[in-house]
């Protein structure tokens, strides 16, 4: 569906509504379900705070979720904090879109988001994050463990490689059978997620989603969906490195000079190597993916990008 670097981004000159002055801030705060339109107008936000959120990310948690968003608001209308819950299953979830104003972290009102969400996920779940290294020690806490560790890369998009696109065995999502993207995704990502498949399979241009095809079957797939700024390359996935430069190429040609942000899971040498030495990509920052009952056998060899720090 992102993107959503920091867990708690600042919120100090969010404009939302009725936002008040810090000398109209009060103590009182309600925490409610969030209307999209109230997601959607959080993103500039982020991406002023370093991150590259998507719009699709947002849309998408609404559309899973009935009741996953949640935002704090004051009793004079100011919103201070917001939290996300992404239900793919009674089993495995995700939280994002954690942010909290700085006046208010430390505060009651932290842990009241943070308990709608966990709330909303169920007892039963297994729930991911990804966080800032500083916050490691506070998730533990709350029962977390770490998983694996994932570099933001940022790069320009280059068509030099176009030929890769629509050739024998790189092929749009459109032209490929949903359940057998579904199957395959299933099978990196653990969890069934058609919905997700079906919204990136028709990315608006100049993104897109494109598929590795060998034989009729499908060995990896990848995704450039729009951010407030540049391009967020998310999901990729595929059988092994050779897939995803292929993959990688067809993505990269799509948005010939434009900004582009991957998030990758930096256990993985000769694709990080292909990314900062090929591709010239710049690490930007770094995350902890983290899970409440432990890594849920997501193959990190085949997994190259994450879907988006907000859907995991």
């Amino acid at each position: 569906m992102l993107v959503a670097h920091l867990i708690r981004y600042s919120l100090r000159r969010f404009t939302w509504k009725t936002f008040l002055p810090k000398r109209h801030l009060c103590s009182s705060v309600r925490v409610a379900p969030m209307p999209l339109a109230e997601v959607m107008s959080i993103l500039p936000q982020a991406a002023r705070e370093g991150s590259s959120p998507t719009p699709y990310e947002s849309q998408t948690v609404s559309m899973c979720n009935d009741g996953g968003l949640f935002v704090a608001v004051g009793n004079t209308g100011q919103v201070i904090g917001t939290v996300s819950a992404m239900k793919y299953s009674e089993s495995l979830g995700h939280i994002g879109y954690y942010y909290i104003d700085p006046d208010y972290r430390g505060k009651e009102v932290e842990e009241q988001l943070w308990q709608k969400a966990v709330g909303y996920l169920g007892n039963q779940c297994n729930i991911g994050i990804d966080i800032k290294p500083s916050q490691l020690e506070e998730l533990k806490k709350k029962g977390f463990t770490e998983s694996w560790r994932n570099c933001r890369y940022k790069g320009l998009g280059s068509s030099l490689l176009a030929e890769f696109i629509n050739t024998e065995h790189i092929r749009p999502l459109t032209r490929l059978s949903l359940n057998d993207m579904v199957e395959y995704d299933c099978k990196v990502s653990t969890v069934e997620r058609r919905l997700l498949i079906q919204r990136w399979s028709n990315t608006p241009k100049p993104g897109g989603a494109y598929a590795a095809i060998k034989e009729g079957r499908i060995l990896g797939y990848g995704v450039i969906r729009p951010c407030i700024e540049g391009f967020l390359i998310g999901p990729l996935y595929a059988d092994n490195t050779a897939l995803t430069q292929a993959l990688l190429l067809t993505l990269f040609a799509l948005v010939p000079n434009a900004d582009i942000y991957i998030d990758s899971p930096i256990d993985n040498p000769s694709f990080i190597h292909l990314l900062t030495k090929d591709m010239q990509m710049e690490p930007v920052f770094e995350t902890v993916r983290m899970y409440s009952k432990g890594n849920p056998g997501i193959p990190l060899q085949k997994m190259f990008a994450l879907s988006g720090i907000e859907l995991g």
